[in-house]
């Protein structure tokens, strides 16, 4: 797991999909005005376009990652 947490493909993913996440239940959470339109299309829009951007980027790291791991003990 550790060795998992040192690719930087795999940390970009894991903190998008966090701060990502974070976001949205800030926006969700607090008491923004209702009459603000962008405010609705950052929330449903665009917040989960990047969460689950980041969401494939850390499952193709970490398939990445297994991948190189099997070849490496394969070589062994």
């Amino acid at each position: 797991m550790r060795n998992l947490l040192r690719d930087k493909l795999v940390l970009t993913g894991l903190v998008l999909v966090l701060a990502t996440a974070a976001m949205i239940v800030f926006v969700i959470s607090s008491a923004l005005p209702v009459d603000r339109p962008f405010v609705g299309i950052v929330t449903y829009s665009l917040l989960p376009v990047f969460f689950v951007a980041g969401a494939i980027v850390f499952y193709l790291a970490v398939h990445r990652e297994s991948q190189r791991g099997k070849e490496s003990g394969r070589r062994q």
